[in-house]
């Protein structure tokens, strides 16, 4: 292996059943924002114009579970049940972000912007089929266990 080398390629992620197959290119936030809604970027057919990522145009895409940021996107190749293709990705480390909806579809909920918020793929598997009022983040576990320490009440 010569000095230069950047040793073997790293293992691409798999979350539930969506597996990473190639990583095509690697940008920062800002950049994979400005790709949202562009047409072939990079002469891929990428998906870009759908809720998920019109979640993630302008608000922080940061999870609301337990609070960590997407720190760069990527444009991948995806296989899953749903979908084989080209996506763009926004990761938080090696966690993927994704839309969650707050009140879930199998309980009536509605598949609009209106009724999304952007997690990571980690709480949005722990949060499941359960409505915001019947799941814990872990943030929020933290902040009581904080004030619990700190002799602290629920107000500000």
């Amino acid at each position: 292996m010569s000095p230069h080398s950047q040793g073997p390629e790293p293992k691409l992620p798999k979350f539930g059943s969506v597996q990473v197959t190639k990583r095509h290119h690697t940008l920062s936030v800002p950049e994979g924002r400005a790709l949202i809604g562009a047409h072939q970027p990079f002469g891929l057919p990428v998906e870009t114009d759908n809720l998920r990522l019109r979640l993630f145009k302008n608000k922080p895409i940061k999870c609301v579970g337990c609070g960590v940021e997407a720190d760069r996107a990527h444009i991948e190749s995806v296989k899953s049940k749903r979908y084989t293709g080209h996506a763009l990705n926004f990761y938080a480390g090696n966690m993927l972000m994704t839309k969650d909806h707050i009140k879930p579809l199998v309980k009536k909920g509605p598949d609009t912007l209106e009724n999304l918020q952007p997690m990571c793929w980690k709480c949005n598997y722990e949060k499941g089929e359960k409505d915001v009022t019947e799941w814990v983040s872990p943030l929020a576990e933290a902040v009581a266990a904080f004030r619990a320490v700190e002799g602290l009440t629920g107000g500000a």
